[in-house]
């Protein structure tokens, strides 16, 4: 067919697609950079997320590694141990990382502690042959009002 032949229509479809194709090409470059870009922070957003997930989770292995050795020292003989333990339990329990349940736990685990201090105190031999009163001045809860 003749160009001259042409039906109008398709003459003003030919002449726009000669000046829309490369912009029809320009917007559909601009689009997959724009669905890049979003991917690309969807990505980036879902890291930190995954960074600070597993941090946290780091940090919780850490803060219940160290009550173990706390809860071990609160339950030695030893008294100075003892006091070294409580102490730990009491830091340990006012941390952002300890959790509703892990502060009953350790309350819990410091009332145990307690009370088999006074039974040894009061059962125990002491070097003066008398048994030594339970003191509970460091009993760091207590302090606290609680």
């Amino acid at each position: 067919m003749d160009e001259a032949a042409l039906p109008l229509w398709m003459e003003v479809v030919r002449a726009l697609g000669a000046g829309l194709g490369p912009l029809l090409l320009f917007l559909s470059a601009v689009i997959a950079a724009v669905i890049a870009w979003k991917a690309y922070r969807q990505r980036k957003a879902a890291d930190e997320l995954s960074y600070r997930q597993r941090k946290q989770a780091d940090d919780r292995a850490e803060w219940w590694r160290r009550t173990q050795w706390a809860i071990d020292y609160a339950s030695d003989r030893d008294d100075e141990r003892t006091r070294i333990g409580i102490r730990a339990l009491d830091y340990l329990m006012v941390s952002e990382l300890a959790t509703e349940e892990d502060i009953a736990l350790v309350r819990g685990i410091l009332d145990a502690v307690i009370e088999g201090s006074r039974a040894r105190d009061y059962n125990g031999s002491t070097g003066q042959g008398e048994p030594t009163a339970f003191d509970p001045w460091w009993c760091p809860w207590k302090r606290r009002g609680e």
